[in-house]
This record gives C-alpha cells, structure tokens and sequence, in this order.
C-alpha cells in the first residue's frame, strides 16, 4: 500500500509520519509512506507512480489542496482522498472532491487510528472481486468496477461503466455478499455501489455517470442516512 502525506507545515508531517508509521507497525501492516511539502510536488510524484491513499492539506501556498485534489480525480479517479485541515468549516466545500474521510488537525491524534483502519478496510475493499459464472466460464469483477445490481426478467445484470453482464442468480445471495462491503439495498431489485452515489434527489438516486434510479418508499431512510453518514465522514 502507498501512502502520501502532503503539507506545507513540517511540524505536522513529522508528528504524522510518527504516528503512521507506529500503526502500521503495531498492526503488521506492510505500508509505504512518501511525504510532500507542495501539491506540486504531489502531482509529479503521483505521474511516476501510483498511490493508494493521499493525506491533503487544504491550505498550501501556491496551489491549495482543492486544487490538487482535482487533479488527482483526473489521475486516478479511485485514488483515496483524506483531507486535513484546520479549517473545518471547508468540510461540506470539499465533498466536491470526493474525499473519503475529512480529518480535523486540531484533534487528528484521536481520530487517526479509526481512519487509518478505515482506509485500508477499503483498500481491502477494492481489491475484493465478486466472481459470477457465465455458459461454464468464471469472470472475475472488481468491486470498483461495480456501479449497481439490478435484477431483470429472473437475472442478475451487473452494471458496470461501460458493460453490462448478466447471469442467474437471486439478489438475496447478492445482497449477503456485498453490502457489508461499500453497496446498499435501494429497493427490492437493485443494489448501488455507495461510491458510485453523486446525490440522492427525491425518492432518486443520481450516479456520477448520470443515471437515475428509483429509491424505494421503504428503503428511503435508510438508503439516505447510510449515504450521508458516508458522505459526512470526519
């Protein structure tokens, strides 16, 4: 796993990296840490090589972290974002970029350890694949690449970006094996990748890729207190 701190302020990355690394080790986690003092800096190291997780100052000279945050969803869309900041009135400024966690300097020594286990629960999570078999074959998917379960005439259709792929099977054993795990139950033949969620509008649901689908009555509140307790992670 590759780990990027990035912040103007010396101090803070010292105390960071400290901390980070006496978790990883206390947790027998083989983690690689990089640090950066400039969102420039990040985004040239981020061309050579690809990082897992970035830790994001949002106030830097130069270029501020929104900026650079941009940057990086064109680089690596699925790229892990944590912003930290002292300034915690910027947390609902940055959803616009996805972040996965907002973590405030004035208290992140209380709160890195949740977060850091959070992340790599993730990363576990990216790199879980859900395997369906189609005319005797296994096809292996990432769960990334999962935007959404729907079931259609007695089948299961995987939607995915730019593919669709179908094949027999009950969404209750779907559901068993993904919602623990980043997806939600919007009505009773549909199952949504959490990430894949840009906004919920009414009894809608609106994905990043500008496809709407229908929340039902029952499944509303939940659906709606789960994406927001997704989104107000910090």
């Amino acid at each position: 796993m590759k780990f990027v701190i990035c912040d103007d302020e010396v101090l803070f990355l010292s105390d960071f990296s400290d901390k980070f690394l006496k978790y990883m080790q206390k947790n027998n986690y083989n983690a690689n840490l990089r640090t950066c003092n400039t969102g420039e800096e990040l985004l040239d190291l981020c061309k050579k090589e690809k990082v897992d997780v970035i830790f994001l100052d949002i106030d830097m000279p130069s270029m501020n972290g929104f900026q650079v945050a941009k940057n990086i969803r064109i680089m690596y869309s699925n790229c892990i974002i944590v912003f930290c900041s002292s300034h915690n009135e910027l947390v609902y400024d940055s959803f616009e970029y996805e972040p996965f966690w907002f973590l405030c300097k004035a208290n992140y020594e209380n709160k890195l350890d949740v977060v850091l286990e959070k992340v790599i629960e993730k990363i576990q999570c990216y790199n879980k694949e859900f395997v369906i078999k189609i005319k005797d074959k296994l096809i292996k998917i990432m769960y990334q690449e999962i935007l959404y379960f729907v079931v259609v005439k007695h089948k299961i259709h995987i939607h995915k970006e730019k593919e669709i792929l179908e094949y027999r099977c009950n969404l209750v054993d779907v559901e068993k094996q993904v919602c623990n795990a980043g997806f939600i139950k919007v009505n009773s033949g549909c199952i949504v990748n959490l990430d894949w969620i840009y906004k919920i509008q009414g009894n809608e649901l609106i994905l990043k890729n500008k496809e709407l689908l229908v929340i039902s009555r029952s499944n509303k509140k939940s659906v709606r207190d789960t994406f927001f307790s997704y989104l107000e992670r910090k």
